[in-house]
């Protein structure tokens, strides 16, 4: 029964992988093969994992921003694919990061995310990797 569960969720990962602007949320149990499944199925689908550091606590909003920034550039001017998984424990330690990735699963973006500086930087590598 367990392995059944578990294909069913590997199986309902890579069906969100392949739907355009999707986003998860996984919740469950410490230990209960979440972690495990992502990885999986991002291997079977050919995505990226990208966990914050290890060592805890990001010291500022600022420090995980350009984690998120980073991974929306790679996406957008590389084509590559990526997964963010947060352990719980990760958002218990920082709790300010928590509200913001509510609010953007719930809001489908964050506004003023990008300056306009970086924005134009951004199209300036993208018009120059299409000629």
């Amino acid at each position: 029964a367990f392995f059944d569960v578990s294909v069913h969720n590997i199986m309902r990962i890579c069906r969100i992988m392949t739907t355009p602007c999707a986003n998860m949320i996984m919740i469950g149990h410490p230990a209960s093969g979440k972690r495990s499944a992502l990885s999986l199925a991002s291997h079977l689908m050919g995505f990226n994992v990208v966990m914050p550091h290890k060592d805890g606590e990001y010291k500022s909003y600022c420090e995980f921003d350009s984690l998120v920034k980073q991974l929306y550039r790679d996406a957008g001017e590389k084509g590559t694919k990526s997964c963010l998984y947060l352990p719980g424990r990760f958002l218990e330690q920082n709790l300010h990061i928590l509200s913001y990735v509510s609010h953007t699963i719930t809001q489908g973006c964050t506004t003023h995310f990008f300056s306009s500086a970086e924005i134009q930087e951004i199209k300036q590598s993208m018009e120059s990797n299409i000629a």
